[in-house]
């Protein structure tokens, strides 16, 4: 994010190989958004993320919004999706093909990355506002650490497998690959496993 935080220009997409500027927002942050943000003395919870997609796409996160950016056409907004009950936007992560909110009812919303249709939806038990950060891999798994507990979803129809045996408290940062899964709590530990082995 822009540590400026000018309304309309919250957050930019930069060509990693090129790094010429591809995007710069101009509606997913309005005045009294950012106007908010400057009376934060602590900013202590995620207030957007970005994900790009395989597509050249990218998906942009507000706890209201989400926005689907063509990556090829300067920064096109292709579609926009709002959701009332509010986004845990540390719960929001996409793949080639598929991405995972979960929303202030603990209810986790799978969308196709093309088009930010729905694919499934399920319960992510013991969800609270500030406590879920999720990751997803392109095999399809989506893992979450909700109540310092990691568990294990297969996403393209929502059937949950297992959590893993360790309790790790709160987390400040979580990823996920085909092989490992990987957690920083927040006490400064670094957590990992091979989640190829499970």
């Amino acid at each position: 994010m822009d540590k400026e935080g000018v309304p309309g220009r919250a957050f930019h997409i930069w060509n990693s190989e090129t790094e010429e500027l591809i995007f710069v927002d101009s509606d997913l942050t309005d005045p009294e958004a950012v106007t908010g943000w400057h009376l934060l003395t602590e900013l202590t919870e995620l207030v957007g993320r970005v994900r790009v997609t395989a597509q050249d796409t990218a998906v942009a996160c507000t706890s209201q919004r989400l926005l689907l950016i063509d990556l090829h056409n300067q920064g096109l907004m292709l579609r926009e999706r709002s959701f009332q009950r509010g986004l845990i936007v540390g719960s929001m992560d996409a793949t080639n093909e598929l991405l995972v909110t979960v929303d202030g009812r603990a209810v986790a919303t799978v969308l196709r990355a093309e088009d930010l249709e729905e694919a499934c939806r399920f319960n992510v038990r013991g969800a609270s506002q500030r406590g879920v950060l999720g990751s997803m891999t392109n095999s399809g798994y989506g893992v979450m650490c909700v109540g310092g507990v990691v568990r294990v979803w297969e996403v393209e129809n929502g059937v949950y497998l297992y959590s893993l045996r360790e309790r790790i408290g709160e987390v400040n940062a979580m990823h996920a690959d085909e092989r490992y899964i990987a957690a920083c709590s927040s006490d400064g530990t670094i957590h990992l496993w091979d989640f190829g082995a499970q």
